[in-house]
């Protein structure tokens, strides 16, 4: 017997699929929109500069078990 039938599954991936691919153009597009503001505004480098040193000696997965408290594990979170 099984759990899950083939349809189910394909469709449990084409969701975690969509989830991540979302959220890697995200990630690009804010990174490259940064980056071109970055470098054409001394204004804005200066501003954004003092988070990014803040932020920067986090190691990436300390940011794991904070992004689950604020967001919760649901669907509607990722």
């Amino acid at each position: 017997q099984e759990l899950l039938s083939e349809r189910d599954w394909w469709v449990l991936v084409g969701n975690s699929l969509k989830h991540y691919l979302t959220g890697t153009a995200l990630g690009i597009s804010l990174g490259v929109i940064i980056a071109i503001c970055e470098s054409a505004s001394s204004a804005f480098r200066a501003l954004i500069s003092f988070p990014l040193r803040i932020l920067r000696p986090i190691p990436p997965l300390a940011w794991i078990p904070l992004t689950i408290v604020w967001f919760g594990i649901t669907d509607t979170a990722a």
